[in-house]
């Protein structure tokens, strides 16, 4: 059997030379990890690729495999056809949106009830499911109906309708236990636990997401375990139990790291650093919110890097010294700024006037004030009134 020949791009070829160092002993593992925006702990596990497997393991893990998102072969035929016959002269939007309705053409409801997923408005999304879980009921195609709801129940959270969404999930919960569909069931289950706790519902929520967590057990999906304690960490840092959050975020790491689920591992360790720092732990949370910010980094995410870069300004806030704090914030608000974020630009704006004023330079204070209360003013926020107090304070002071 021939292998399979690799071409590494020029990022892929830098991670190589850096690594092959770290394990001829030239460099040590911190300094690696800064080259590549690493943490020590990713370059720990690149250091063992390449040495069980060789520089191809260092190329991307979707490297040559189809994206998991493709529809199967059949399905794209069937498109292809509807839209040079029946549809002729449709756009893609209104294709699926009329063959969802369709009741001449159940292949064409099958069709909808199968791929009506196009990323659209939350208010626009929300009529062209209802039409493809209707097309579902009429086929009897339960799986699909539950798909539906599932995403009905996302759509309705969307939107804060969270009494709308548990109904959702409920449907959606009813129907994958009676198929058998165990990861519908736990999904159906983690989010039903998601709508309870935005309601302040703390206890039923718990329920919920402990339910969930059993089910992924059960099945051995160690995804669905990390979601279930992940959220289970959120809820109970909500209820100020800081240290069962922490044991929580704490065995969900441990599984985004075994499976290496980057994402995951990056979201698990800004939510362990958060409730870190709830509990005055400041050097740990500052040390999670650095390996975050460099799983990030290497993601390319840059709406959440400027997230992160908040939560280790607020842990240096609280440890010192706060010119570093300055210094994060800082980069925070000018990725807010690229990316036209307005609640980012305004957190930054605030937070950098509270540290400005707490070093004495009352001039940059007042101007970051100022700046944060514009916004806060254009999106309407509460925390308007907070900022033009602080500042009619300052001017009178």
């Amino acid at each position: 059997m021939r292998g399979r020949t690799f071409a590494l791009s020029q990022k892929e070829l830098q991670r190589v030379s850096v690594i092959s160092a770290c394990l001829k002993g030239d460099m040590a593992c911190a300094k690696a990890a800064v080259l590549l925006s690493l943490s020590i702990r990713q370059v720990r596990r690149l250091k063992r690729r390449l040495r069980e497997q060789g520089e191809a393991a260092l190329a991307h893990a979707s490297r040559g495999r189809p994206s998991p998102r493709r529809l199967p072969d059949r399905v794209r035929r069937s498109i292809l056809r509807l839209a040079r016959t029946t549809y002729a002269g449709f756009n893609d939007h209104h294709l699926c949106k009329n063959s969802a309705r369709s009741k001449d053409s159940p292949s064409a409801a099958r069709l909808c009830a199968a791929c009506l997923h196009l990323r659209l408005p939350v208010n626009v999304r929300v009529d062209w499911l209802e039409a493809g879980m209707m097309a579902a009921r009429r086929l009897n195609d339960r799986r699909a109906e539950a798909w539906h709801l599932g995403n009905l129940g996302l759509a309705a959270s969307n939107l804060q309708n969270y009494r709308r969404a548990i109904e959702c999930y409920k449907g959606q919960l009813e129907i994958a236990k009676g198929i058998g569909d165990r990861q519908g069931e736990s999904a159906a289950l983690c989010n039903l636990g998601v709508a309870h706790k935005n309601l302040r519902e703390a206890d039923i929520a718990i329920g919920f997401y402990e339910q969930s967590l059993a089910v992924a057990h059960d099945m051995g999906d160690r995804t669905g375990e990390a979601f279930a304690l992940g959220n289970l960490g959120l809820v109970h840092a909500e209820l100020g139990n800081t240290r069962a959050a922490v044991e929580f975020h704490k065995k969900a790491l441990i599984i985004a790291v075994e499976t290496g689920d980057q994402r995951t591992e990056g979201a698990v360790l800004g939510n362990l650093g958060l409730a870190y720092l709830a509990s005055d732990e400041v050097p740990l949370a500052v040390k999670c919110f650095e390996d975050q910010l460099s799983i990030t980094r290497q993601l390319g995410d840059r709406r959440w890097e400027g997230a992160d870069l908040g939560n280790l300004a607020a842990g240096y806030a609280k440890i010192g010294p706060p010119e570093r704090a300055i210094e994060y914030y800082t980069e925070a608000l000018a990725i807010a700024d690229e990316i036209d974020d307005p609640r980012g630009k305004s957190t930054a704006h605030w937070e950098l006037c509270l540290l400005f004023d707490r070093i004495g330079n009352r001039a940059s204070a007042v101007v970051h004030a100022a700046a944060a209360l514009e916004i806060l003013k254009q999106t309407e926020d509460p925390l308007a009134t907070k900022v033009q107090e602080q500042l009619d304070k300052w001017m009178t002071s």
